[in-house]
């Protein structure tokens, strides 16, 4: 564990034991959590966001689902957005509904272009918020929408 915390750190020498440790993207993601959750635990929170935020991608790069969930949990609880790399999580009817509203369609519109009720798609919404991570619509502008689009 020391020589991961040094060779992280940038604290040893390539050849030193430890380092190739730099070169495994499950062991850098592992780093930055557990640096994030020291950060946000001494009320750090702006530290901790930009130490969690590059866990998440090399954690989704391995594979690691639960530890991808662990630190978009952590970085939800320090105020970030754990959007990330979730897209993928959403079905083809939540994407288009997703889409449809971040375009500014009301559920009634989207609704209407889908053939579904509009209570369906508030139910989409609510599925593809928490799947996202996001609050509401507005959190949809920041999502890279050309990934979602069907």
């Amino acid at each position: 564990m020391l020589h991961r915390c040094r060779a992280l750190l940038g604290e040893i020498e390539p050849e030193m034991p430890g380092a190739e440790l730099l070169n495994h993207p499950f062991e850098r993601a592992r780093g930055a959590l557990q640096f994030g959750q020291w950060l946000r635990r001494n009320r750090q929170p702006a530290r901790a966001r930009d130490a969690l935020q590059p866990s998440i991608p090399l954690f989704d790069e391995v594979g690691a689902r639960p530890w991808a969930e662990l630190a978009r949990s952590e970085l939800r609880a320090c105020g970030g957005s754990a959007a990330g790399n979730t897209a993928e999580a959403l079905t083809a009817q939540e994407r288009e509904v997703a889409v449809l509203a971040a375009r500014g369609l009301t559920n009634r519109e989207i609704a209407t272009r889908l053939f579904i009720s509009h209570r369906t798609v508030g139910h989409h919404l609510q599925k593809v918020f928490r799947k996202l991570g996001i609050p509401s619509r507005a959190g949809l502008r920041d999502i890279d929408l050309v990934r979602l689009d069907p």
